[in-house]
């Protein structure tokens, strides 16, 4: 019998796990400036290292300037949903102003209870071993770094399972509630709403005569994106500046591209790179992809339809933006692949360690890599 694990025993789990990354960047930093000191590291964010700051790192600066300046002082600004910026502008009032700390308090609660409700909600479908599981590999995920730094993921994690888990319960109200800030955090919360759409019809059994007007309430997950966007009618006197911005700052063009398309420009892009740093990001990323999107054939075979369908949108985000770079970011909100990875690691040994080996091993390179300040994204090809 597998024992169960309560609210303390994740939380221990998390703390573990969170004090194992402190030792991998204490470790990393010593590492660089003994063997590496005059290394370009271009994403310190003109910070002087500390165990605060090392966790903020590319995106992270964005988040803290609009945290302290508002949406008005850089023009890229409105690429960035509101939430998260939000939040920590607030939560730094009682912190002495301090927007660091203010982020990362953020980050790491969201992410203990997004471990919480995956393991709630996994144990629902699955039972307690594929629920333990889940949350392991979850936190040994290479990218898994990003959850407790000054990043939206952890936020958006949390606020996505807490809305899969109240519609997976029937909680309607409550599940729109947190789809709406879910939407509200980042561009892909509206993925949320068509596999809502389809668990509520499947909990109906797809019968008209069922349906009640709680359905509506699911109108709240693209209620959140319009917000920010009728913020940014009245602000920019333009509901499009979002896409403006990203396309002008991040170069996306909002076009589909083909998957095989998407494969292909990788390829390119990396035959004819000449900077060794951004052969390996592109590199990785490509892997990622390909395994990635092979997955959601599994996925489809042994889960819940709406979860297939959550990771299947969320895979195809990219081609619609003309850019497939950070899909390594893209993929550690889509809890669905790690339930795969825990089923099969339940089924397999020999699976269980080699998935928790090669997470452990690419995890520590790059905690050492965000830490610090070399690259995670690629620039110029």
């Amino acid at each position: 019998m597998h024992s169960e694990w309560n609210d303390r025993k994740i939380l221990i789990a998390f703390l573990a796990w969170r004090g194992w990354l402190f030792l991998i960047a204490a470790v990393s930093l010593a590492l660089i400036a003994i063997y590496a000191p005059d290394v370009p590291r271009q994403y310190l964010n003109n910070a002087t290292p500390s165990p605060l700051t090392i966790w903020t790192r590319m995106d992270s600066a964005t988040y803290l300037g609009i945290a302290q300046e508002g949406y008005h002082a850089k023009g890229h600004y409105a690429g960035f949903f509101p939430l998260y910026p939000l939040l920590i502008r607030w939560l730094a009032i009682p912190l002495g102003g301090n927007v660091v700390l203010s982020s990362l308090v953020i980050s790491h609660v969201a992410l203990f209870f997004s471990l919480l409700y995956l393991y709630r909600l996994v144990r629902l479908d699955f039972g307690e071993k594929i629920a333990q599981r889940s949350i392991v590999y979850l936190l040994l995920f290479p990218t898994s770094i990003f959850l407790v730094s000054a990043y939206t993921e952890a936020l958006f994690l949390c606020l996505s399972i807490l809305s899969f888990y109240f519609a997976r319960t029937g909680r309607w109200g409550r599940c729109g509630v947190f789809g709406f800030f879910a939407a509200l955090t980042r561009f892909s919360g509206i993925l949320l709403f068509l596999p809502f759409l389809y668990e509520y019809l499947a909990q109906k059994d797809f019968q008209l005569k069922r349906l009640r007007a709680d359905l509506f309430l699911l109108l709240l997950i693209p209620a959140g994106i319009a917000s920010f966007f009728y913020f940014l009618l009245r602000e920019f006197h333009s509901f499009t500046k979002y896409f403006e911005m990203q396309e002008v700052f991040y170069t996306r063009n909002w076009t589909f591209t083909a998957p095989i398309e998407s494969v292909r420009e990788m390829i390119v892009a990396l035959t004819r790179s000449v900077v060794a740093q951004n052969q390996y990001v592109l590199a990785a990323e490509l892997v990622i992809f390909v395994v990635f999107f092979v997955l959601i054939f599994f996925v489809f075979r042994t889960q819940p339809r709406s979860y297939a369908l959550y990771a299947l949108l969320g895979i195809l985000v990219p081609f619609f933006s003309g850019n497939v770079v950070g899909i390594y970011r893209y993929v550690l909100v889509l809890f669905p692949f790690f339930i795969l990875f825990a089923d099969w690691s339940r089924k397999s040994r020999p699976m269980a360690w080699s998935l928790g080996l090669v997470f452990g091993a690419f995890l520590i390179l790059v905690v050492g890599i965000f830490v610090s300040g070399l690259p995670l994204v690629v620039k110029e090809v």
